[in-house]
């Protein structure tokens, strides 16, 4: 029986263990999401398809009540 490779977390788990943690919380990085936003057309900054311009333009209140309402923060 084949065995895998060391997972380079069990470095982390071990020492973990060695010092006596009972609880490590793993967090999971933005690059998965990075990957899947590209993926789906997302950017930073956003950059709207030109077909969202030509949507808004016509649609003059819309535009205007987006414009000069609350600000989103």
């Amino acid at each position: 029986m084949r065995h895998a490779a060391p997972s380079p977390w069990s470095s982390y788990v071990s020492r973990a263990r060695a010092v006596g943690v009972e609880t490590l919380v793993v967090a999971s990085g933005p690059l998965a999401s990075e990957k899947r936003d590209l993926h789906h057309g997302l950017s930073m900054p956003p950059r709207p398809p030109v077909a969202d311009y030509f949507d808004a333009a016509t649609r003059p209140a819309w535009l205007w009540r987006w414009l000069t309402g609350r600000k989103m923060t």
